[in-house]
């Protein structure tokens, strides 16, 4: 079994086994399972890190980190890319039942990740960190931020992952990224590809190498709609193939904006997938 699915079940387990149960304060009515904290560490390069115990989305993965290093918005770009999974954060963050597409406000997710990597305080984090990154790997303030406590109130949902840091080492660079609360079945399996996807974006574009993945994990949570699955997955055998990442046409003379502006998801490859197919995911609880 491969090394990410063995971490992975663990995880499940002992949230399922050890973990302690209490109602949902954000969703009524709805149970679930948690573990306060949990500290993952993956090598960069060992292989691209997407579970195999069932069939998790990749091209989603992609074009969801493009979209939101690219500061987009509007919901009609997601649905564009097939990325259906914020509709209802958005339906409700406008106290509506179904889009009208002629309404053109509705659309608009708020303040989510895409608007805080892009503008926050009108600062282009992105652009800044990632200039100063390839100039200079060992600075510690390469830190990115979602969380600004001023426009969470302005956002169809707070974020989970909210913070992220290029730290570097005299033999290359690791990204460490930090969730509030953690949707174990469901968000964490397309979290982690973004910021390993992040991570060789940036290889590729600094000639730096990506050492490590890290993930510093609070309020580690299976919901109850999700305990049969979670049983599911830990008897899961998965694949013994270890995915493979393959990027290409990264041109490493762009600026950082330029670099952003360059991506799509076209060139992003995965190979080597062989996931369980068996199992099928559970609908994702809203607020």
């Amino acid at each position: 079994m491969l090394n990410y699915d063995i971490e992975y079940r663990y995880a499940l387990h002992k949230i399922l086994h050890t973990g302690y149960e209490y109602l949902d304060p954000n969703r009524k009515g709805v149970k679930r399972k948690e573990l306060g904290f949990l500290h993952l560490k993956f090598k960069a390069d060992v292989g691209y890190p997407i579970l195999t115990l069932r069939r998790v989305p990749f091209k989603n993965a992609v074009s969801e980190l493009i979209l939101f290093l690219k500061g987009v918005t509007d919901i009609r770009e997601y649905w564009k890319q097939g990325i259906k999974f914020w509709d209802q954060d958005v339906l409700n963050f406008h106290n509506l039942e179904s889009f009208d597409l002629a309404v053109e406000h509705q659309f608009d997710m708020g303040k989510i990740y895409a608007y805080q990597y892009r503008k926050l305080q009108g600062m282009d984090q992105i652009d800044e960190v990632f200039t100063n990154f390839k100039k200079n790997p060992m600075r510690t303030d390469l830190v990115v931020t979602a969380w600004n406590p001023t426009d969470l109130k302005n956002m169809c949902l707070k974020p989970c992952h909210h913070l992220f840091q290029i730290v570097g080492e005299n033999d290359g660079f690791n990204i460490v990224f930090n969730m509030k609360g953690v949707d174990l079945v469901l968000g964490f399996p397309v979290n982690i590809q973004h910021y390993y996807l992040l991570g060789k974006i940036l290889e590729q574009w600094s000639g730096y190498r990506f050492k490590y993945l890290v993930a510093n994990l609070n309020k580690v949570h299976i919901y109850d709609n999700q305990y049969e699955l979670a049983e599911q997955l830990i008897n899961s055998e998965g694949s013994e193939v270890q995915p493979n990442l393959q990027i290409q046409n990264i041109d490493n003379t762009l600026s950082a904006f330029d670099l952003v502006e360059s991506l799509d998801k076209s060139m992003f490859t995965l190979h080597n997938y062989f996931p369980d197919e068996k199992l099928k995911p559970v609908k994702m609880l809203a607020y």
